[in-house]
C-alpha cells in the first residue's frame, strides 16, 4: 500500500473535482487530548449528520483521498450501510465504515510522527496548495458535505489552521484530567503489557517525562497538551469554537448535536440531519475506577501543574 499510496500522490488532482476551489470547504474539526471522547464525538456527528469523512475503507487511499472517499460511498451503496458502530478501541472504530484519524494523509503535508507539535518550519514547507485542492476534491466527491476529521493538530496549531481552513468549526472535548490519566494507563497495559510503553501524542515536554514512574508521565503529558489546545484556540475566533465536556455531552446527546448544529449554521455551515439513522437519547460515559488509590496521586500531581503550569516534570517523589 506504501508504494500504490506514494504513486497516487504523485498525481495531479483531477481540475474537475477542485476548480474553481470554493471559497473554503465547510468543514467540523474534532479535537482534543487521548482519551478525551474525540472518538465517540466521530461516530456520533457520522451518524448524525450527512457528512464526507475517511472511513476504515477511505484510509487507505491517503495518497489521493477523493479515490478512498469514492470508494467508500460506492461500497456503502451496495450493501446498504446503515448506521455507524459506536465500538471502538484505543480510538480506532471497529465499523469498517466508521471514522478513522487518516493520520497518515495528514502527515504527507505535516510530518508530525509521534509529537503533536508543529514547527513554524514544517506548516511554512507544507504543501497547503496541494492540501486544499485534495480537501475539495474529497468535498466534491462526497457530495459536497461537510468535511469532518479528527486531530490534536489542529488545535495546537490552531491560528495556523483556523486560516487555512476558513469555514471549518473546532469542537474541542473535554475531560476530567484524572479519568484522562487512568484511561491513559490502562491503555498502556492493554497495548504493550506495561505502563511504562508511552501511548498517544507527545508534547514537546516528552523527553523530560520519559523515564519517570507512569502517573507523572501520563500526567505531564496531558497537562502539557492541554495547555497547548487552550493556548491554539486562544488564537481563534470563539465562535468558531465548541468547548465540551465529555460526560455532560454523553448525558444529553439530542443537545450536544443542537449546539453544534447552531455553532456550525453561525458561520454559514448547514449540517443536514440523517433521518434513517437514529440517535439514542444519552450513552453511558466511561469512567474509570476512582477508587484506584493512584487518584489522589494523579490529583495532587494536576493541581501542582495548575500551580506550575509551564515546568515540564513535575515529581513531587
Amino acid at each position: 500500500m506504501l508504494a500504490t499510496n506514494a504513486a497516487l500522490a504523485e498525481r495531479p488532482v483531477p481540475e474537475e473535482l477542485c476548480r474553481p476551489r470554493p471559497d473554503g470547504v465547510p468543514m467540523l474539526l474534532v479535537c482534543g487530548t487521548p482519551r478525551s471522547g474525540t472518538t465517540m464525538m466521530l461516530q456520533l456527528l457520522a451518524n448524525a449528520f450527512r457528512l464526507t469523512y475517511p472511513d476504515n475503507i477511505a484510509a487507505r487511499m491517503w495518497g489521493a483521498p477523493h479515490f478512498g472517499i469514492a470508494a467508500s460511498r460506492s461500497m456503502r451503496d451496495q450493501v446498504g450501510a446503515g448506521s455507524v458502530g459506536y465500538e471502538s478501541v484505543a480510538g480506532i472504530s471497529k465499523d469498517i465504515f466508521g471514522p478513522h484519524d487518516f493520520a497518515y494523509f495528514w502527515e504527507r503535508f505535516f510530518p508530525f510522527g509521534e509529537n503533536a507539535f508543529l514547527t513554524d518550519e514544517a506548516m511554512r514547507r507544507a504543501d497547503t496548495g496541494r492540501l486544499l485542492d485534495e480537501l475539495a476534491a474529497m468535498w466534491t466527491v462526497g457530495g459536497r458535505a461537510p468535511l469532518l476529521f479528527r486531530g490534536i493538530i489542529f488545535t495546537i496549531n490552531a491560528d495556523f489552521f483556523a486560516t487555512l481552513f476558513s469555514r471549518a468549526l473546532f469542537i474541542d472535548m473535554r475531560r476530567d484530567p484524572c479519568d484522562l490519566a487512568l484511561s491513559m494507563l490502562k491503555i498502556r497495559r492493554e497495548r504493550y503489557g506495561s505502563e511504562q510503553v508511552w501511548w498517544g501524542s507527545s508534547p514537546p515536554e516528552r523527553t523530560a517525562l520519559e523515564g519517570r514512574r507512569p502517573e507523572v508521565q501520563v500526567a505531564g503529558q496531558i497537562h502539557h497538551l492541554r495547555r497547548r489546545i487552550d493556548a491554539g484556540l486562544a488564537k481563534v475566533a470563539p465562535e468558531r469554537v465548541v468547548h465540551l465536556n465529555y460526560e455532560n455531552a454523553c448525558r444529553d446527546l439530542p443537545a450536544t448535536l443542537n449546539t453544534i448544529a447552531a455553532a456550525a449554521a453561525a458561520l454559514g455551515i448547514e449540517l443536514e440531519a440523517q433521518p434513517d439513522r437514529p440517535i439514542p437519547p444519552s450513552f453511558e460515559p466511561r469512567r474509570p475506577d476512582r477508587s484506584d488509590p493512584r487518584w489522589i496521586d494523579l490529583s495532587r500531581l494536576f493541581a501542582a501543574y495548575q500551580s506550575c503550569p509551564e515546568t515540564a516534570c513535575i515529581d513531587p517523589d
